[in-house]
């Protein structure tokens, strides 16, 4: 089992009401992570963004982000977009989450494996 802990968490956000009863939350700060198991094992990252997010009526949500994110899929979610289920990445990402739950999008460059460097 993969436990997370914030270490530091300065991050904030503005919140915009945009037409279609659309909200934006406009994320800036800092935000570190850290991933740990049950056997010792522990990963600290930086994933402070920075983002944005609009959260649709429908109950969909898109990502749209730069910078250093980190993110936790299932299983099912990280072999849809091709990463691993706990990673790291770099640059431009957009990641779409449908009010089924569903995945799509491209997350940047993965430039940390967090399972990996958790085994």
């Amino acid at each position: 089992m993969v436990h997370v802990h914030v270490v530091l968490n300065q991050e904030y956000f503005r919140e915009f009401n945009l037409p279609g009863d659309v909200v934006e939350w406009q994320v800036n700060g800092n935000l570190v992570l850290q991933y740990s198991t049950d056997e010792g094992a522990s990963v600290t990252v930086n994933a402070s963004g920075p983002g944005r997010l609009f959260f649709y009526p429908d109950g969909s949500l898109e990502v749209i982000a730069s910078g250093l994110n980190s993110w936790t899929f299932s299983e099912q979610d990280a072999e849809t977009l091709g990463v691993p289920q706990i990673s790291v990445s770099a640059g431009p990402m957009h990641l779409t989450i449908a009010s089924d739950g569903s995945v799509s999008g491209h997350m940047g460059t993965i430039i940390e494996d967090v399972c990996a460097e958790l085994t």
